[in-house]
């Protein structure tokens, strides 16, 4: 949600000041150690209970959190301007830690389902509930038969080889 305010600070910032090397290394070390903790707790939930629930609560502190470390970092970064290289490097590290991050948080999510074997699925536009749901293989997902005189179905095709009725 934040992530283009960030992007657009530091878009002109390096478009202005350039980039130093330390800060973004800093933040994506730190960014990948973020989103891997980020990751576990609704990780362990759908481990162990098959999916996990975002509580009213948990969504209105995150958001909270995250607009008062956004706007305090914005409100050091423009009101001291008199050291910018110091609020450069910071703003630097920070976006660098942002889009480490959500990487490090997909790739959480998509180690859990290799190593478990299910897919995750979230519903709510920032995902309120995750769940587990087993893998299917593209062929299970379209029959290979048809379902009038079940004869076998070779090749994708509209209408049935040995019937001539329309496939579903």
């Amino acid at each position: 949600m934040l992530s283009p305010l960030w992007g657009l600070v530091t878009l002109l910032y390096v478009t202005v000041w350039g980039f130093q090397v330390l800060p973004i290394l800093l933040g994506l070390i730190l960014g990948a150690v973020a989103g891997k903790g980020i990751a576990l707790r609704p990780l362990r939930s759908i481990g162990a209970r098959g999916e996990y629930t975002v509580s009213r609560q948990n969504i209105i502190a995150r958001l909270v959190v995250g607009l008062a470390v956004s706007g305090g970092s914005l409100f050091l970064l423009w009101s001291f301007v008199s050291d910018l290289s110091f609020w450069h490097a910071i703003v630097e590290g920070g976006y660098a830690m942002n889009v480490t991050a959500y990487a490090a948080l997909g790739a959480g999510y998509m180690a859990w389902e290799v190593r478990n074997g299910k897919r995750i699925l979230s519903e709510g536009s920032l995902g309120y509930r995750m769940y587990a749901v087993p893998k299917n293989s593209a062929g299970d997902l379209i029959e290979n038969f048809c379902t009038s005189c079940g004869a076998a179905l070779f090749r994708d095709s509209i209408f049935c080889s040995s019937c001539g009725i329309r496939l579903p």
